[in-house]
């Protein structure tokens, strides 16, 4: 009843009670039903004048709070900060503080080639390497040459057909012999080399036919 009761319409009714009470003696309604009418309209009168006072304490006690929960939330951020203060941090205690990351990162440098880059540059060759083993023939193709005479020919430095084929019968004897290899006749291995060396198979095929050993047949 007090949300829908103005202070004008309470003030209205309770104006109106003396005359009720007189019209309840010709209408035979008990006195004490008028008695608790007029009670209840001054309790009402009494709640609606005093709800504005109500509302402006609670607007203070909201004001008052509102004002305080900062006040106290600045005080328990001090009172952690004193904490904080109190920690013993060890050897980390004064350690500095990360440095701010530049604002332009560095220029990234290009790694280096896993490979080498010689350019026009001649590559020095190691001396006493022989160019000329890279180029080496193959003079097991020759009739009565194995690959251990073979051998022996590339360290007296004989490594071609070309060069086999303009040696002396007598001096490969000599390396021959220098080696330990004293029952071989070369006298045949410069013809047969010089045949390799300008390509004429054919021919030196005849000419092997014609021999044993690198000796020719009677």
């Amino acid at each position: 009843m007090s949300m829908i009761l103005s202070p004008n319409l309470v003030q209205a009714l309770a104006y109106q009670l003396p005359s009720a009470l007189t019209q309840q003696e010709k209408s035979g309604i008990p006195m004490w039903f008028w008695g608790l009418m007029g009670v209840t309209l001054i309790i009402l009168f009494w709640m609606l004048f005093n709800r504005p006072k109500e509302k402006e304490g609670d607007e203070l006690e909201e004001g008052r709070l509102a004002t305080s929960a900062p006040a106290k939330t600045n005080r328990q951020g001090t009172a952690l900060e004193l904490e904080d203060d109190k920690i013993d941090y060890g050897p980390y205690a004064n350690e500095p503080e990360p440095a701010e990351p530049s604002e332009a990162p560095p220029e990234l440098q290009a790694a280096p080639s896993p490979f080498l880059d010689f350019g026009d540059e001649d590559i020095p060759v190691q001396q006493g390497f022989d160019m000329d083993f890279l180029n080496a023939d193959d003079f097991t193709l020759i009739e009565g040459i194995g690959p251990k005479i073979a051998k022996i020919l590339n360290q007296a430095d004989i490594h071609t057909f070309k060069q086999l084929s303009n040696e002396d019968p007598e001096g490969l004897l000599v390396a021959l012999a220098t080696a330990g290899i004293f029952m071989t006749d070369p006298s045949s291995w410069p013809e047969q080399a010089r045949l390799a060396a300008a390509g004429q198979w054919d021919e030196l095929k005849r000419l092997q036919d014609s021999l044993k050993g690198g000796q020719q047949l009677s």
